[in-house]
């Protein structure tokens, strides 16, 4: 079928002809191409689409007998196939009349203004014609068929579903999922400064123990005072109270107390014990 439409066409490339750099169809091709558009687009379509269409839907009905399902696809085939002949017929005749007409006034030279404005108009109409045939089938099956208008609309209902749909899910869970990891590293930084203000709240209370130490086997500490630091490193050594929302301000009062303790110790100058 292929090489028999590539063979019917053949002429076009050979006999086509540019006068006065246009690419036309003149003398005798421009009758003998009216002619071939025609036979070839406006009686072998309809005719070949009204025997093969009918040979099926005989073969169709003698296949599957008196099924009323199968004859109600049969007779909305048969719509289908009528509309298409007939919109076949309305559009490719008057391409191919115009073209016969060209022909035939091809060598009147006498026309005038206006004649000329019609002439031109009717080949445009025409052309648009012949190119509507290429999507016409598709709104007169939606118009003859109702079980094409079902199928066309459970097609568009399944791609709604696979990819307008899953597609918002998928950015839903994607939102959803940075959400989660944006929570996560937060009490991840949460934990990290919890335990680096735990670790300088130790280090500050074992400075200070030591302190305390020293200043107490010096004899510089009076009661009042062992009593006020000691009950300090008593509220400041559990760690649960280190990571409380005031850590931050028993850090300050540890450096303070640490800082009150060195400065007494440089004020005072050490013996050792021999």
């Amino acid at each position: 079928m292929i090489a028999a439409w590539l063979i019917a066409g053949f002429h076009l490339p050979v006999f086509m002809d540019i006068r006065n750099s246009v690419c036309g169809l003149y003398d005798f091709y421009k009758l003998f191409y009216a002619i071939y558009q025609i036979v070839l687009v406006g009686i072998l379509p309809p005719l070949l689409m009204s025997s093969f269409g009918f040979l099926t839907i005989h073969s169709l009905h003698q296949r599957h007998g008196d099924q009323t399902h199968v004859r109600r696809k049969d007779r909305d085939l048969m719509r289908m196939l009528i509309a298409e002949i007939i919109v076949n017929i309305f559009t490719s005749i008057p391409y191919s009349a115009n073209l016969v007409y060209g022909a035939a006034t091809y060598y009147v030279v006498d026309k005038s203004v206006q004649r000329l404005e019609i002439e031109s108009f009717i080949t445009f109409f025409s052309q648009f014609l012949i190119h509507t045939l290429s999507v016409a089938p598709f709104y007169l099956f939606i118009i003859a068929s109702k079980s094409f208008r079902h199928e066309l609309i459970s097609t568009m209902v399944k791609w709604w579903y696979k990819y307008i749909l899953r597609q918002e899910q998928l950015n839903t869970l994607k939102n959803e999922l940075f959400q989660f990891l944006n929570r996560q590293e937060q009490t991840i930084n949460n934990q990290i400064i919890r335990i680096s203000n735990e670790e300088e709240c130790l280090l500050c209370l074992s400075k200070l123990a030591t302190l305390i130490l020293e200043r107490l086997f010096d004899g510089d500490l009076n009661d009042t005072k062992t009593e006020f630091f000691l009950s300090l490193i008593g509220d400041l050594k559990s760690p649960a109270q280190l990571v409380n929302a005031t850590s931050e301000n028993s850090i300050a009062k540890m450096r303070a107390t640490q800082w009150m303790l060195e400065m007494q110790i440089k004020k005072k100058p050490r013996y050792n014990i021999i």
